[in-house]
Formats: C-alpha cells, structure tokens, sequence
C-alpha cells in the first residue's frame, strides 16, 4: 500500500512537471493600434502598467503599420494582460549614427571622446512614465481592440 502511494504521488509530480506549455496566469487577448496625430507610430514599446499595487504589466512591440499585440510578464508571448486597468506608457527611440568628426557629435562627458551614436526620444515625454501619461485602458475579459492615440503635443 505504501509502495501505491508513492508511486502515485511520484506520477502526480511528474505529470505536473510536463503539463504542456501554457499561461501561468489568466490573460486575455490585446492588440490594437498606437498612433501619434492619426499616423500609425511603428517600432515602439508599448507597456500597460496595473492601476492596482501587486499588479501584472504587459508590453509589446508595433510593427511597421503601429499594430501591436501584448504579453504579460508571466504568460505566453502574444497572448494578452490580465484582465484590469492600466496605465499605459509608449516609447520610441531613434539612434543616429554619426561618422567620426561630424560637427553634430557631441563628446562623452566622463572620457571625452566622441559619441558617434545620438538617441532621440520620439514619443512625447508625458507618455514615458505610467506616473505621467494620459493613457489608461481597461482589459476585459475575452479579446480586446484598444487603439491608443497620443497626441505630438498633449
């Protein structure tokens, strides 16, 4: 009888150890568009951050046309946020790269030397921090389409 049980719960850890792959939590489906004034904004970063504190974030990337889909820190990719509100940052940076001696090349401020690379920040900042941005979504259960529309000057 001691032998069933083991093996029983040998099998129980063992079957759970190679459930097939899945969400580790509930999420529910997100995509939608992200533009600035009415044009899609491609390559950016999308976070949802949860309103409530302990919350779950999401993030995701647009494409070309500013489609994006989310995943959640603890989901599968592609599969969506938890159901709740969010605030919702974007980010988009462009890099430049300079050639050696270009009068635009500013100088690193603890070595000196050239910086041939130059960030520029294209989403507006109040957009940047879930402490400042204007962006807040509810993620209800099921699939979800929110558009998110940032204005060049909020």
């Amino acid at each position: 009888m001691k032998h069933f049980i083991f093996c029983a719960l040998a099998l129980c850890v063992i079957l759970t150890g190679c459930s097939p792959s899945g969400s580790r939590i509930k999420t529910e489906y997100v995509e939608g568009t992200v533009s600035v004034d009415g044009t899609p904004l491609p390559e950016a970063t999308i976070t949802f951050s949860p309103a409530a504190e302990g919350g779950e974030s999401a993030s995701g990337y647009s494409d070309t046309n500013g489609k994006y889909t989310l995943s959640s820190t603890n989901g599968d990719t592609g599969k969506g946020a938890v159901a709740g509100d969010y605030k919702v940052t974007v980010s988009k940076v462009a890099v430049t790269v300079l050639e050696k001696g270009d009068p635009k090349a500013k100088k690193d401020p603890r070595t000196g030397e050239e910086l041939l690379t130059q960030t520029e920040q294209l989403a507006h900042n109040v957009y940047l921090k879930a402490d400042t941005t204007p962006l807040k979504v509810t993620v209800a259960k099921g699939k979800n389409k929110l558009d998110l529309e940032l204005k060049s000057k909020p």
